[in-house]
């Protein structure tokens, strides 16, 4: 329902910058039970960063190497992605490993960031200026925000946890309203670019699918028994709207296409895994 009423409100794409809020919120209520300490991190965290760059180059490499400089430019971007905000949320609905997912996710929200200066002139002649630092602002105002919030609570308040559990329940409603803006701004975006051929569109939805499906396999892979579930969802759900930024910033529409055809994707497997999850 999200998904088709979001193609077909693409008007709605004027109110996508609730989706930040909304985000914010649903992270703050993870952040109120989770525990996060330097013992939290993992080797297998270090795995999912050096996977995020290998992917995103990796792509880049053998799709420039026959000779798609447009559609290796849209891999790069969307395999480059760190995890996305709402990665812990997702997890916590699936009743899986919340510390890992928001460790993962403070992790390559951290590192990709300082990473791009460095991967960008790498496949672009001349990276647009202050890009390092707006990467750092943008994900600094959605971690920043629910991180003091959730401290400043949890010291005022013991049973801080008992909030969460209380407005927890409509989490799941709120990550639908907010998938709804993200396909209405997709929409949008996709219907502005009139000029780009469809065949273009469908190789880089193409090759948004198989750098999606090689996320969550691989990511499943590198968490190992014990965290197959969250290292799978830390690599494979990603903080688009950060690369979709940047791509704009840096490229051009067509090679922001990536990361937004990405949202589909793994917003489609997260629809499915819930399902699943809701079955048990």
């Amino acid at each position: 329902a999200a998904f088709a009423g979001g193609y077909f409100c693409p008007k709605a794409a004027e109110f996508n910058f609730l989706i930040r809020y909304l985000v914010i919120w649903m992270l703050f209520l993870v952040l109120l039970k989770a525990q996060i300490a330097f013992k939290s991190f993992r080797w297998t965290h270090l795995k999912l960063v050096i996977a995020n760059v290998a992917i995103g180059l990796g792509s880049y490499a053998v799709l420039l190497a026959v000779g798609h400089r447009e559609l290796a430019l849209a891999a790069f971007f969307t395999g480059i992605t760190p995890t996305a905000t709402a990665a812990p949320v997702v997890m916590k609905m699936l009743d899986d490993n919340v510390e890992f997912t928001l460790t993962a996710f403070l992790a390559t929200n951290l590192a990709i960031p300082i990473l791009f200066p460095v991967l960008l002139p790498m496949v672009l002649p001349g990276p647009a200026e202050g890009t390092f630092v707006e990467a750092l602002k943008s994900v600094g105002y959605v971690i920043g925000i629910p991180v003091a919030a959730a401290v400043v609570v949890r010291l005022l308040f013991r049973n801080a946890g008992k909030f969460s559990d209380f407005f927890g329940k409509w989490s799941f409603y709120i990550w639908i309203f907010a998938i709804f803006l993200i396909v209405a701004n997709a929409s949008k975006f996709v219907r502005d670019q009139k000029r780009i051929p469809m065949d273009i569109l469908l190789y880089i939805g193409l090759v948004s699918l198989v750098i999606c499906i090689i996320n969550f396999v691989l990511g499943y892979y590198l968490g190992g028994k014990k965290y197959a579930v969250a290292a799978s969802q830390s690599l494979g759900q990603k903080n688009t709207t950060l690369t979709i930024y940047l791509a704009l910033q840096n490229a051009d529409p067509l090679t922001a296409l990536g990361p937004t055809f990405y949202v589909l994707w793994h917003n489609s497997y997260n629809s499915y895994s819930l399902f699943r999850h809701s079955l048990k």
